[in-house]
């Protein structure tokens, strides 16, 4: 079986370190004394190899809280110095002398996929002369909002919400409501639908994308950096990340639709690329599959400290068996790994060498931000092996 050997690997193997330590709180977004407190989930194991059963079985996930915070090692509070494009997103959903049209955000896809959407809907509204007000269709809870942690925004008018409030909380200013329209921003699915300044320019549609992740990350909410120092004071030894950290994303699950995936051994090369001739490894491994977390540890050479996404340690019992069916485990979570990786971004941002495949949303928004975020203010510091390039 291959779920149990995993655990096994990553409770007790020498190349897979877990540490739980004590460490100093910083100032800035590392200023609150407690690392957030996760209540039990209870989560339908019963249903994750058959999605249609209608047993009601539960398992309790209670996901594990340090004794300390860890500490993030760059702010994301008030990132100043934005890009042009950046500031000129952020002078115009600020300003509430811009009439709002509706953007109608559903409930379909992963997390990524909503972000880049919500991308495309910016620039769809300046080229309109209209700002950005996101709804969610029914008005239903939007699916990765953590519905114990936002239950106040979830329990507020939601018609006077944004879905990015519980996590972004900048990325649409609240204005006067008699500023706003009903208009619809045109869909952004559509490829032929796209703002004129961003069709057949590849290069202006990598440099706004990167932008609005820019812009909706400059002002991350205090329960992301909760969260954030959570999996910190549980995964690094001294509770922050090694300074010569790799972050390797490994998409696998259900991403063969869209992509040949990578297999292990391309990972393994590119991380030996990047260790060079260095005695010490630190990988930080952010995956949604089991299989491909086992096979990367299993491949890996055995002085290479690795240490393993929580979003996967802590919320194996309420994924499927097969794919990677983000929305669904999402729901079996109450929308908790909505928050928990929105966190595992920001920790995979403490590296400055990655190994990714931007084909992949997850890695290519850190790729934006490392790009537009990490690069300006270390003198471009980072290196990155594009395993599958991409492009929304």
């Amino acid at each position: 079986m291959i779920l149990p050997t995993l655990l096994h690997l990553w409770e007790s193997s020498t190349a897979v370190q877990i540490t739980r330590t004590s460490w100093p709180i910083d100032d800035g977004s590392n200023s609150n004394h407690t690392c957030l407190q996760h209540p039990p989930l209870r989560a339908h194991t019963s249903t994750l190899g058959d999605l249609t059963s209608t047993t009601t079985n539960y398992t309790i996930l209670q996901q594990p809280t340090p004794r300390h915070c860890g500490m993030l090692q760059r702010s994301w509070t008030n990132v100043a110095y934005l890009s042009p494009i950046a500031q000129e997103l952020l002078e115009w959903q600020a300003d509430c002398s811009i009439p709002s049209a509706t953007f109608h955000l559903d409930n379909s896809f992963g997390f990524g996929s909503h972000l880049y959407l919500f991308s495309q809907a910016l620039c769809n509204a300046i080229e309109m002369n209209t700002r950005v007000r996101t709804v969610l269709v029914d008005d239903a809870p939007w699916l990765w909002w953590d519905q114990h942690h936002c239950a106040q925004i979830i329990s507020d008018n939601r018609h006077s919400k944004s879905p990015w409030d519980c996590y972004f909380p900048l990325a649409e200013p609240s204005c006067p409501i008699s500023s706003t329209s009903t208009v619809n921003i045109t869909n952004p699915r559509n490829p032929r639908l796209r703002c004129q300044r961003l069709r057949n320019n590849e290069t202006a549609i990598q440099e706004f994308r990167a932008a609005t992740f820019e812009y909706l990350f400059h002002a991350v909410s205090p329960l992301v950096f909760e969260e954030a120092k959570r999996q910190i004071g549980l995964l690094f030894p001294n509770g922050q990340a090694p300074p010569d950290l790799i972050t390797v994303h490994i998409r696998w699950g259900d991403k063969f639709w869209e992509m040949d995936l990578v297999p292990i051994a391309d990972y393994i090369q590119a991380v030996e690329q990047l260790v060079a001739s260095s005695t010490d490894a630190h990988i930080y491994l952010a995956t949604e599959d089991p299989r491909a977390a086992e096979e990367f540890v299993a491949s890996a050479p055995s002085y290479w400290n690795i240490y393993i996404d929580r979003t996967l340690v802590e919320l194996t019992d309420a994924r499927p068996n097969k794919g990677n069916r983000a929305s669904w485990m999402t729901k079996n979570t109450q929308g908790r790994a909505g928050l928990m990786n929105v966190a595992s971004w920001l920790i995979a941002l403490e590296a400055n060498r990655f190994v990714l495949t931007t084909a992949s949303n997850w890695s290519r928004i850190v790729n934006d931000l490392r790009k537009n975020v990490i690069d300006p203010r270390c003198g471009n510091c980072t290196q990155v092996i594009d395993l599958r390039p991409g492009l929304w």
